[in-house]
């Protein structure tokens, strides 16, 4: 509860909700470059090789500064080799032959990412099996710590192998083209959606005089998370 900000507006005069105003820029970086070399091997052989790279990173924020607010922390990395050989058999055959490597490599964090769980005071044992992220602390009455999104811990490496060979046969007026593409797919996805654990409070525990019957005028979902 020490993590909270003290409150910056007036807020409702009778029950001093909505006492407390955020904002915060979410922002969004790409880098890409292409470099591309060809070559003419003879004057019926061609030949063209492209390397592409792109990254694109994507910071969103919470709904509280850090580090209990949420918010999260996106990488994409997009990576592409790609070789190329066309070679004139005739005057009306043309094939054609292309190997290429596509990758793509997606991160998420939480905007806590680095957090020590431990200063929460939670016994190690714990501590050592969570992620240093903030845990989502989902409590009634009042803003929560962050929302389940923004906790995901994601990472995604995508990989695609592709060969392509076509020949193109001109006859008179007519066209064709006969090939093949084979592609070997590679989607690997690891991803926990609550790295550091997810704990609500409510009224339950502390409201009354029937602890099995709901109340919204009795009970502390402050006193709960302070029993904690």
């Amino acid at each position: 509860m020490n993590l909270y900000p003290l409150p910056n507006a007036t807020g409702n005069p009778i029950t001093n909700q909505n006492n407390y105003i955020f904002s915060s820029k979410a922002t969004q970086n790409t880098d890409k470059y292409d470099i591309r070399t060809d070559m003419n091997i003879t004057e019926k052989t061609k030949m063209f090789a492209r390397y592409s790279r792109q990254q694109d990173t994507r910071l969103s924020t919470g709904t509280l500064p850090l580090p209990i607010g949420g918010g999260r922390s996106i990488t994409d990395h997009f990576t592409q080799a790609l070789v190329d050989l066309n070679r004139t058999i005739t005057q009306n055959v043309v094939a054609d032959v292309g190997f290429s490597f596509g990758r793509s490599l997606g991160i998420q964090y939480g905007r806590s990412n680095g957090f020590d769980n431990s200063t929460l005071g939670w016994p190690s044992s714990l501590t050592s099996l969570l992620a240093p992220q903030f845990p989502v602390f989902n409590i009634g009455d009042i803003t929560g710590t962050a929302n389940g999104g923004d906790a995901i811990v994601n990472k995604q490496p995508r990989n695609i192998f592709s060969t392509l060979g076509v020949v193109y046969i001109q006859h008179g007026r007519h066209g064709f083209k006969v090939g093949g593409d084979i592609r070997n797919i590679h989607f690997n996805e690891g991803q926990n959606a609550t790295p550091s654990g997810s704990y609500t409070f409510n009224r339950v525990y502390t409201q009354g005089p029937t602890p099995t019957t709901a109340s919204t005028t009795s009970g502390s979902v402050i006193f709960s998370v302070r029993c904690l």
